[in-house]
């Protein structure tokens, strides 16, 4: 079923549909690896462990998106489990994506170097492709972690199932909305008067969170929340390709001198800076235009369209 809300069940039901699928999604996607994590290396093998890291820790993300606009109505003790549990899980397969991510990273910057630069780029290149391929501890998970984190999305399943929200009805979603909006806003405006790596990061996250609150709540107007994820979805593009080549900085800032000293490395990390402040400018008009809305209003709009969908005839709102 689609990620998102509906009219015809309760907000606690669909918190527990809705869990309960991405679960089973994030566990299908790792459990396809199982038989190829053991094997000897190869390009393919290692490809395939990224796609289904990948796509189980979307399913992770929308897990967390999913209890987070839901907080108001959750107790504190089962939010704070819960999100640190699936947060875990996600962590424990981020090693593997960051790998791979850092080659597509080079590959972009390959277009764009001089021949200092392009010399580094391949030296760099080589040692994350040798770290991906052999499967060291750093860059790939064993099978015994996957049947661990497999075992860990089963528990998640259960202890979701059980959940009970301390109200029903749209007001503690419209809530948990303003909030994480808010937070995002907030986020946006220090990065506009003092940016940073991190902070660039914290608002990647809020971004994705408003994108994925969106997915949640398109049964309410299906073409504003519409238009609101494709915005998101370009500003995190953006953003992400920043993180992207902060996490590639960090790396290359932890090889051996003997393989890349700093003075070596500097063409490419003037590179990397360059194609950051890039993509800061290009991002802030999007920003711009998706945090417009002061958090309270848009609480208030949501909970307007909400209502007005419900009312709706059926066959307009189901789905």
């Amino acid at each position: 079923m689609p990620y998102r809300f509906k009219h015809t069940e309760t907000i606690e039901m669909g918190v527990r549909r809705i869990a309960s699928e991405q679960i089973a999604k994030a566990q299908r996607m790792l459990d396809t690896r199982q038989s190829a994590v053991g094997a000897p290396p190869s390009d393919t093998d290692a490809h395939g462990r990224v796609v289904a890291v990948h796509g189980a820790r979307k399913a992770i993300k929308r897990i967390r998106a999913l209890l987070r606009i839901v907080r108001p109505a959750l107790s504190e003790d089962d939010f704070v489990r819960e999100n640190a549990r699936f947060r875990d899980i996600a962590q424990a397969l981020s090693a593997t994506r960051d790998r791979h991510v850092m080659l597509q990273t080079l590959a972009l910057l390959d277009d764009c170097y001089d021949h200092n630069a392009g010399v580094v780029i391949a030296t760099i290149y080589s040692q994350v492709a040798a770290e991906l391929l052999a499967g060291s501890p750093a860059s790939t998970a064993t099978s015994a972690d996957y049947s661990d984190i497999l075992s860990r999305l089963e528990a998640g399943r259960t202890a979701i199932s059980a959940l009970r929200l301390t109200c029903d009805g749209f007001d503690p979603v419209g809530e948990g909305l303003e909030r994480c909006y808010r937070k995002g806003r907030k986020r946006f405006g220090s990065i506009l008067a003092e940016p940073n790596n991190e902070a660039m990061h914290e608002w990647r996250k809020s971004v994705q969170l408003h994108w994925r609150h969106m997915a949640l709540l398109r049964s309410a107007w299906p073409e504003v929340c519409g238009d609101r994820i494709a915005a998101a979805k370009e500003l995190s593009r953006g953003l992400g390709l920043y993180n992207d080549l902060s996490v590639l900085d960090d790396y290359i800032a932890t090889l051996p001198k003997k393989l890349l000293s700093k003075r070596n490395a500097k063409p490419v990390v003037e590179l990397l800076k360059a194609e950051q402040r890039h993509q800061l400018k290009a991002t802030e008009p999007i920003g711009r235009r998706l945090f417009a809305d002061r958090p309270k209003a848009l609480k208030q709009n949501f909970t307007a369209f909400w209502l007005a969908a419900a009312s709706e005839p059926a066959e307009k709102t189901s789905g």
